[in-house]
């Protein structure tokens, strides 16, 4: 899995992000391992996670692909949504 991280959404925004693999031997098949994805948010299982962000947090959450073969590769992830509003004290 080449991607390391992902962009931060933004509270109530329309989020697209895809996840990128090298090796094995495609087709690739994407699910989610373990841990949740924000809420509004999903992984299609050709690795685009789209959607839009309903409830602001953290979220972590690890990706599971698997090739062709059956090789697995797993990456974890971190996603913290927040309103995109920058405050001032």
């Amino acid at each position: 899995i080449l991607t390391t991280a992902l962009p931060a959404p933004v509270l109530n925004s329309a989020y697209s992000a895809t996840i990128s693999v090298t090796g094995g031997l495609a087709p690739y098949s994407f699910t989610i391992n373990s841990g949740t994805l924000p809420p509004g948010l999903f992984l299609s299982t050709n690795g685009s996670l789209t959607g839009t962000p309903n409830t602001a947090g953290t979220y972590q959450f690890a990706i599971r692909v698997t090739d062709n073969f059956g090789a697995v590769a797993v990456a974890n992830y971190t996603l913290s949504v927040g309103t995109g509003l920058l405050s001032l004290s």
